[in-house]
């Protein structure tokens, strides 16, 4: 019987006939490649930090997809992702007074 782990190693792990030269320049260093852009539309209150994202088009080019609902899902979870990053910036842009209630905006 064939561990677990040794099929998971080679279910993720499987890059067949990919390999780039560098000296050379030449050779296949990935299986597909991706392109896309982003955008959003965000409404930012300068003194308090808060903000909402009014809008967010994304668009992507992943070629002849195999699966176009993995597709989907990868680009909306990767878009949260960064909308949780900008998220965790804005937070660090407030500096913090002595009392717990209030804070003030650092600005640029």
């Amino acid at each position: 019987m064939v561990p677990v782990k040794l099929i998971i190693f080679y279910c993720d792990h499987r890059t067949p006939d990919l390999g780039y030269d560098f000296a050379k320049n030449e050779g296949r260093p990935f299986n597909y490649f991706t392109f896309g852009a982003a955008v959003s539309e965000v409404e930012i209150d300068c003194l308090t930090g808060d903000h909402t994202v009014l809008r967010t088009d994304i668009v992507m080019d992943v070629g002849d997809s195999i699966n176009p609902a993995i597709d989907i899902g990868q680009v909306g979870g990767k878009s949260l992702y960064f909308v949780g990053r900008v998220q965790h910036w804005l937070q660090g842009l407030l500096l913090h007074t002595k009392s717990p209630n209030s804070a003030i905006a650092r600005t640029p």
